[in-house]
């Protein structure tokens, strides 16, 4: 997986170099595509750095593949609801960023691609939308649940704000930098992490409350029946959203995998995207079964439906 998008490296472990602008590091100007064919004369090295590119191009294909699966399915369920429902606009965009971040990096293991500087400032842009849009659509679902209570709406926006300062975190206090392997990674500063899952964590907890107190409230009313309607609401599949959302930014901040930990954001970003796009599609498949199952009733005339409220 080291191969495929970018790998993350705290700068408190490695040295920073000398470069003129605080955000530009020489080597991150560099695409991957670039340093493998300025390594390509030393027949050992560059059979083993083709190597490498070519794993990344097959992954990029594989990653590109399942966002545009995504796109496509939501684009469908935003043809059938007539472009009313945030909650499947915010699938589409988020589900479309991730198209057009692995495109990018697509195209940064081609000669004269983008540079693995442009690779990581897409990558940081993508996943703060990301992870905006998983929380609109969180928000939806806790605003419903609550009875549509303003306040819910207030607290949500003021916690979910600050998230766009992970933008100047990831772009600004942090650079692109290519190893001498090819990987490109991004150096960031060590309160990066921590002030992602921070900031995840005080909005995923007030979600969290809601949709648990649903949980427990359901059964008591209905005992075990209650786990089939929490599955056909969408409740379980947005805590387990939450849940990913939390297991990965508290695995980046203890940097678990090392170098690749931030991995998980994008291993997140993917799951996510395909437990909203079948959640939605389940939704809507099940409204079309309960339409045609009162279509009956609805086409019988008024008359017949009259006799039958007769009694015999």
């Amino acid at each position: 997986m080291a191969f495929l998008l970018s790998a993350w490296v705290p700068s408190s472990n490695a040295s920073k170099p000398d470069y003129t602008h605080p955000w530009i590091d020489p080597s991150g100007e560099l695409s991957v595509g670039e340093f493998v064919l300025a390594h390509a004369g030393d027949v050992s090295l560059g059979r083993q750095k083709f190597r490498a590119l070519g794993i990344q191009l097959l992954l990029c294909v594989v990653i590109f593949s399942l966002f545009a699966q995504c796109t496509i399915r939501a684009g469908v369920l935003l043809t059938y609801s007539h472009g009313r429902s945030i909650s499947v606009w915010c699938c589409c965009i988020q589900a479309l960023t991730g198209c057009i971040t692995a495109l990018v990096f697509l195209a940064g293991s081609l000669p004269n691609g983008p540079s693995c500087r442009v690779d990581v400032w897409t990558a940081t842009i993508g996943l703060t939308v990301s992870s905006l849009c998983i929380h609109v659509v969180l928000l939806e679902k806790a605003y419903v649940v609550c009875n549509r209570d303003r306040r819910l709406l207030v607290i949500a926006v003021l916690l979910l704000l600050p998230s766009v300062a992970l933008i100047y975190s990831g772009i600004w206090i942090s650079y692109a930098q290519v190893d001498e392997q090819g990987f490109c990674l991004k150096i960031y500063a060590p309160m990066h992490p921590w002030i992602k899952f921070w900031l995840d964590a005080s909005v995923n907890m007030v979600f969290s409350s809601i949709f648990l107190s649903v949980i427990l409230q359901q059964y008591r009313q209905f005992g075990t029946r209650a786990w089939g309607r929490l599955s056909r609401d969408g409740i379980l599949i947005m805590l387990g959203i939450i849940l990913s959302n939390t297991l990965a930014a508290l695995g980046a901040s203890l940097h678990l995998l090392g170098p690749l930990s931030q991995w998980l954001y994008l291993v997140d970003w993917a799951v996510t995207s395909i437990l909203l796009i079948h959640q939605l599609a389940y939704m809507r498949a099940t409204l079309r079964k309960r339409a045609k199952a009162e279509l009956p009733k609805h086409s019988q005339p008024a008359i017949n439906r009259d006799r039958q409220r007769l009694p015999s």
